[in-house]
């Protein structure tokens, strides 16, 4: 509110009491000067208007009652000229008041929207848009450590379950250590079996040169017996002679030791206990040869004269010659197919000599180039007791079945193999049954004669 209306309202509060404090007066002041000037209402005398009193300031006499009525009215005249000009003077100043309160409102209203205006586009609107945005960036980085969260969450049973599917794997697919090395094993199978073929076939080839007298390098065994038999010797005096054989008298055979003393008739420490026989050495070859033949017996066939084979007489000699050579080898087949076991050629050293060690094999008995015999001997025997054999089946259940089918495997070879040596035996026996029989043809015909 300006200085104007303020000033306004102060008039009202000033000219009431000094309106009502100049009625009084007049009233007063003229009773007063009636009475100083010795007119008395009740005598009627009033003396003639001048200066000095005023106009109708008195009554005559016998007219008080319309005295005091009159100045009553006047009284009430002007204080309803008052009241007039105060309601009048208050109207002004009220609708002043008002235009002015109008006015400022209106000017309140235009700088509250000029305010309004200013602080929402400066102030309001760019603080919001800031606000907003933060909020915008804070929600889409909740929502993206929400969805890391979600991710990570998902990553998690994912690897759990990666995890549990690569156990699985492990478990499934993966070897123990037993089976890897039998497994590896398997490569030196088939070589070694090769080898060991080859060297029956060459034993047997061997052994019918020396019956049939055929013309080889080496020893004279087609010259006969006698050849063969100094063969044989020079190998005793050689290789086998002991000194303290024959009561101590073999002096005369060989004046010391062979390379390997008695090893011709030791069948046990040249042929079954060795699960290698190394053949590359050959005094242990000569060894071996003689053994055998010790066992079975040598091809004792002398020389048919070539003049001979044209009479049934040499004829019959060159097919019994024959048949006793078959018969040799029937009987040789036996201790040649244990001793091909033994052959060595597999080239598997690196897998079976650790397995050998840790079962507590002497150092001399594992060979650099294992045979047959050997590799099946690791794998079936040595194998289960390195001590190491359960730990793989027990965090591993599923190398159980793996090694059932493993051990269901070498079975089957342990069977065929031992199939091999029944065939032999089995034609072993056929021809010492044979042999029997023809050593008695008289009594055999002299049963079946009629008398």
């Amino acid at each position: 509110m300006d200085a104007s209306r303020r000033l306004g309202f102060k008039r009202i509060f000033v000219i009431l009491p000094v309106i009502g404090l100049m009625t009084g007066a007049a009233l007063l002041w003229q009773e007063k000067d009636v009475h100083a000037q010795g007119w008395s209402v009740v005598q009627g005398f009033c003396p003639p208007a001048g200066p000095s009193c005023p106009p109708q300031a008195c009554v005559v006499a016998a007219q008080v009652n319309n005295a005091a009525s009159t100045l009553e009215q006047r009284l009430e005249q002007n204080l309803e000229d008052s009241a007039d000009n105060i309601e009048n003077h208050i109207a002004d100043e009220i609708d002043d008041m008002v235009e002015a309160i109008i006015d400022r409102i209106d000017l309140m209203e235009t700088n509250l929207q000029t305010w309004w205006e200013t602080w929402y586009w400066y102030d309001f609107r760019p603080t919001f848009s800031d606000i907003a945005q933060q909020i915008n960036t804070r929600q889409s980085d909740q929502e993206r450590n929400f969805g890391s969260f979600m991710d990570a969450q998902n990553q998690v049973l994912i690897q759990q379950e990666q995890q549990l599917l690569n156990e699985e794997a492990h478990r499934t697919h993966r070897y123990s250590e037993n089976n890897c090395v039998v497994m590896g094993n398997t490569g030196g199978q088939p070589r070694i079996n090769h080898i060991a073929r080859q060297m029956r076939g060459a034993w047997e080839r061997r052994h019918q040169e020396r019956g049939l007298n055929v013309d080889v390098p080496g020893p004279n065994d087609e010259f006969g017996p006698g050849a063969q038999q100094q063969r044989r010797w020079n190998a005793y005096v050689n290789v086998f002679c002991d000194p303290d054989n024959n009561n101590g008298k073999n002096g005369g055979a060989c004046a010391a030791a062979g390379t390997q003393p008695n090893a011709d008739i030791k069948s046990a420490s040249t042929l079954f206990d060795p699960l290698t026989i190394d053949v590359t050495d050959a005094d242990t070859e000569v060894a071996l040869d003689a053994l055998v033949e010790n066992l079975v017996g040598p091809v004792q066939a002398g020389l048919v004269a070539r003049d001979t084979l044209n009479n049934p007489t040499g004829q019959d000699k060159l097919i019994q010659k024959r048949s006793y050579i078959a018969r040799k080898s029937v009987a040789r087949s036996v201790p040649d197919l244990i001793a091909s076991w033994r052959m060595p050629g597999s080239q598997m050293a690196a897998f079976v000599s650790q397995i050998r060690q840790e079962a507590d094999a002497q150092p001399e008995d594992i060979s650099a180039n294992p045979s047959y015999k050997e590799l099946m001997h690791a794998m079936t025997v040595d194998r289960f007791m390195t001590g190491q054999y359960g730990l793989t089946l027990i965090d591993e259940p599923e190398n159980i079945e793996r090694e059932r089918i493993i051990l269901g495997a070498f079975y089957l070879m342990q069977l065929r193999d031992y199939y091999e040596l029944l065939e032999r035996m089995a034609l072993t026996l056929a021809v010492q049954v044979a042999m029997e029989v023809e050593s008695t043809p008289s009594q055999i015909g002299r049963s079946m004669t009629p008398n």
